[in-house]
């Protein structure tokens, strides 16, 4: 018995072609890769959880796995581009208010990277869905499902 696909299988594996680069997925990736350069800046702050919470990261780490397996696809090789540039562009232009952020509103910062954090949690808990004894019993304990006994 073969197992259903994902909901989100069509947004995992795309076919490659740059017409399914729309302009809410290009502007989607500049700002997440500008959220994943800023909490690289931040001590303890993943970049990785920043995509996301933008809701990127599927379709960032199937781009990163075609271009690893050598597969340039345009489509991934656009979306590491855009998420690079933007990460890039981020810390240019605001790695000396990040700073200074730190130096003198600490505790502000760390609140806004947190909330930004934890502002995946709606889509992490998506993903995991269904919730079953499997899942709730890998968890917190940070073990794949795949692995639980």
């Amino acid at each position: 018995m073969r197992e259903k696909p994902p909901e989100h299988a069509e947004q995992c594996e795309p076919s490659g072609t740059l017409r399914e680069l729309s302009p809410l997925l290009i502007v989607r990736s500049l700002i997440g890769g500008g959220l994943m350069g800023l909490a690289n800046l931040v001590p303890g702050i993943s970049g990785g959880t920043m995509l996301v919470a933008i809701g990127i990261y599927q379709r960032f780490i199937d781009a990163i796995a075609d271009v690893t397996r050598l597969k340039l696809r345009p489509l991934s090789i656009a979306m590491i581009a855009l998420v690079v540039f933007g990460a890039m562009l981020a810390i240019v232009l605001f790695a000396g208010l990040i700073s200074l952020g730190l130096a003198e509103f600490r505790w502000g910062m760390y609140a806004l990277f947190i909330g930004l954090t934890l502002g995946g949690v709606p889509t992490l808990y998506a993903l995991a869905k269904p919730i079953d004894k499997r899942t709730t019993r890998t968890c917190p304990s940070g073990t794949p499902p795949g692995r639980a006994r």
